[in-house]
């Protein structure tokens, strides 16, 4: 009940800004104009004329002031009332359809995708492709990995929040080299890793550094998004990753 009391009040409260505002609209609107007609283009002779023809009788002043606020309240509170549905109806379909914000999360040893949805419930799923030296033949077109299942969509609710795990630095020792391993999967849900072809050594003089590698994807939801497809661009670096 206090919801409901506290949506009509709000309601309210923006129709009388949009009376207010489409009123001041309205009036600056037909006053500069009419005006402006009046003086630039009108003669003086017919200016005498129209203001002798124009005389109100004192007693009808009333009556006719009361009709013009009259015409003036009614067509901008239609306006008002207008903006005010339309307004409602595209927050109720905003709150409808899902939303995903996406943030990146980079590390030295982990590039992630955080995805949070602030619509309904919606199936999301991520697609990537791979531009550098993996020991991969496809590069384009892969799935990305969530990191509660394996499965390449997943069921997000609203104010829930995903990870994908993109890819991981695997440090391999004695020698103290760093390779990146990313992570993919099929359609079917059979998990797989693409590894780089060239790791990098930070105890060689001087320091080996394999070439970057990009990750260019999206995010996607089905139903679509309200606000579209969201892009994300990753760079794996020798030591560390970064959003570009």
């Amino acid at each position: 009940m206090a919801d409901e009391q506290s949506s009509v009040y709000r309601r309210l409260y923006l129709y009388g800004r949009l009376l207010v505002g489409h009123g001041w609209d309205t009036a600056a609107f037909w006053i500069a104009t009419a005006y402006s007609i009046y003086t630039f283009v009108v003669s003086i002779h017919i200016q005498q004329r129209v203001l002798l023809a124009i005389n109100i009788d004192p007693h009808q002043r009333l009556a006719v002031c009361g009709f013009g606020l009259a015409a003036f309240f009614l067509y901008a509170g239609f306006r008002a009332w207008s903006d005010e549905r339309e307004l409602h109806r595209i927050a109720a379909v905003s709150v409808a359809d899902p939303k995903a914000v996406v943030h990146v999360q980079c590390s030295g040893r982990q590039a992630s995708v955080l995805v949070t949805n602030e619509g309904s419930l919606a199936e999301f799923y991520g697609v990537f492709s791979i531009e550098g030296m993996v020991g991969a033949n496809r590069q384009t077109g892969l799935f990305c990995r969530w990191e509660h299942t394996d499965s390449p969509k997943a069921k997000i609710a609203r104010g829930q929040t995903c990870r994908i795990i993109l890819a991981d630095l695997i440090w391999s020792h004695p020698i103290a080299t760093a390779q990146w391993n990313i992570r993919t999967t099929t359609d079917n849900g059979a998990p797989a890793n693409i590894e780089a072809i060239y790791s990098s050594s930070a105890t060689t003089v001087p320091i080996c550094r394999a070439p970057d590698i990009l990750l260019t994807g999206a995010i996607i939801a089905e139903p679509d998004l309200v606000n579209g497809i969201q892009p994300f661009r990753v760079v794996l670096k020798a030591f560390a990753s970064a959003e570009e």
